[in-house]
């Protein structure tokens, strides 16, 4: 009988171990608590949609959309504790709008997309992270701050999305806040080299670049893209703050080769024109011909296409604001892989292979300064050889004072000689207000256009161009200013120099934030780029 009894306990102990393990931990989870048995939800007001809630040991996870039918074009998110007083402003008393601590930028939210976000701190005071058991219930409410017109850099208005009722999984998240677009993509293609995740679909828009001339753009040429709200009335809607989200690419959605794009101006879904140039690489537009490149807008919290480096902005496109994408000069400018020859003076020395020599009071602190001292001396940088045929031009930074004569040209230096010797320039005179178009001929100036229009404000962009021999003109923000010149005393090179130099007056400055040079287009004639609809 001793033996029967042992074996018993020894063959049913265990398993009534393994119950009575089972049990303390389901009564530590709480399901035998007053909620046992109440799942995860989030209960969603009008309008919201609010699904798959999760409270880890760092914060609070759900899944929001809206269907008011208007886009939400800057949005953030926060949670707060059900517990808290409401305000007479309708939010929680511990709810400051102005601090960014207490919200979570999710970008864009319209109709058709949904948010996964992590909201992974006690940003507003009231979700317990610290030492909660397992079990542990949280009641709260999403709240979300946003805009209905684009481009602002805090919320205006603000909605609650629904009521979670959570318990603590023990498990912890990362934050971040990820956005899926749930309308369906007709294309297919071949193996895509995009920055983009297949996982998701993505919007699009057609762009056909048309050449109307008799000759064809060649290789790596530079094309000019005006994005207005005549150009691309919905845009703005696929865009995130900071137009991080864009990428060009030769296939639509997620498909095709990605093209390398430089965004000028413009760089955020408010602004009235953005300009961006993008390198179209191996692809040429014929002679009376036509290209098709697509703008794809990746989900809004997606950074992927300027962290990679596809796509960059000016160098001085940046601010300090919390939901900026670049913080600090040049962080983000990928100039050198758009243009045949870049340099955005970033840092505070001269880049020595790009402008083996430089003259006088050169100054370089994230912008390049020239200074023409009190004695007379001038001051220049001279570039390496550069290709033929190109466009010189760079954009005038804070600092210029023009009262006599600064300028930049393209052609052959000499010996010590601080300006073009052979070669075409152009100088802005501040005190006369005037831009002149000029030839050097062995050092000797030569005046050929003269122009009553220079207005050289901070971010204006001067362009020379000199594509073959008797063909010269210069612009003002792309403007041809005056006409095209038909001096032929120059000989067209196959290579030459950039120079810049500020040889004007006394204590005259000449600044520039980027210099650089770009292919010339067929005739003089940038192809037009016509947007079909965002798919």
């Amino acid at each position: 009988m001793a033996q029967s009894a042992m074996e018993y306990l020894m063959t049913y102990g265990w398993a009534i171990l393994v119950i009575a393990i089972i049990v303390s931990l389901l009564f530590a989870l709480g399901l035998f608590s007053g909620g046992a048995g109440t799942p995860s939800r989030c209960t969603p007001q009008s309008g919201f949609s609010c699904t798959n809630p999760s409270y880890g040991t760092n914060g609070i996870s759900a899944t929001i959309s809206q269907d008011s039918g208007q886009y939400y074009l800057g949005a953030w998110v926060f949670v707060a504790s059900s517990s808290e007083h409401i305000s007479s402003s309708g939010l929680p008393v511990n709810f400051s709008a102005s601090s960014a601590n207490n919200m979570l930028y999710i970008g864009q939210l319209g109709p058709s997309q949904s948010t996964t976000f992590y909201y992974t701190n006690a940003k507003a005071g009231a979700i317990p992270t610290a030492n909660v058991p397992v079990g542990y219930p949280f009641t709260g409410d999403v709240w979300l701050g946003y805009c209905t017109t684009p481009g602002c850099d805090s919320p205006t208005s603000f909605a609650k999305v629904g009521t979670i009722n959570v318990k603590n999984s023990g498990i912890g998240f990362s934050g971040g806040s990820s956005t899926t677009i749930s309308v369906t993509s007709t294309s297919t293609s071949s193996t895509s080299t995009s920055t983009t995740s297949t996982s998701s679909t993505i919007h699009y828009a057609a762009i056909t670049l048309t050449n109307s001339q008799s000759s064809s753009t060649g290789t790596d040429f530079q094309q000019m893209i005006n994005i207005t709200s005549s150009t691309c009335s919905s845009c703005a809607a696929y865009e995130n703050l900071n137009l991080s989200n864009v990428e060009f690419t030769t296939g639509p959605a997620n498909t095709g080769t990605v093209l390398y794009a430089w965004i000028e101006n413009g760089t955020s879904n408010t602004a009235a024109k953005t300009t961006v140039w993008v390198n179209l690489g191996s692809n040429t537009i014929t002679a009376s011909g036509a290209q098709t490149i697509y703008m794809n807008f990746l989900p809004m919290s997606s950074n992927a296409p300027v962290t990679s480096g596809y796509t960059g902005y000016a160098p001085q496109k940046y601010c300090a604001a919390a939901n900026c994408m670049q913080t600090a000069y040049g962080q983000y400018d990928n100039g050198p892989r758009v243009f045949s020859f870049y340099d955005d003076f970033s840092g505070t020395s001269l880049n020595a292979t790009k402008w083996p020599t430089s003259y006088g009071a050169v100054t370089i602190n994230n912008m390049l300064r020239l200074n023409y001292n009190q004695g007379g001396t001038s001051s220049a940088v001279i570039s390496e050889l550069i290709s033929n045929p190109q466009i010189l031009e760079y954009a005038v930074a804070p600092g210029t004072i023009l009262s006599n004569d600064q300028g930049s040209g393209i052609g052959s230096s000499q010996g010590s000689w601080d300006f073009i010797y052979n070669g075409y320039g152009f100088e802005n005179r501040g005190f006369y207000t005037d831009l002149r178009l000029k030839v050097q001929t062995n050092g000797a100036s030569n005046y050929i256009l003269s122009t009553g229009s220079d207005t050289a404000t901070v971010g204006t962009v001067f362009s020379l161009m000199w594509p073959a021999t008797d063909t010269e003109s210069i612009w003002e923000n792309y403007v041809q200013q005056g006409s095209t010149q038909t001096d032929s005393s120059q000989t067209y090179l196959s290579s030459n120099h950039v120079i810049l130099e500020n040889y004007g007056g006394n204590n005259d400055v000449l600044t520039a934030y980027w210099v650089r040079t770009r292919i010339f287009p067929p005739n003089g004639q940038m192809p037009s780029a016509n947007f079909g609809s965002i798919v």
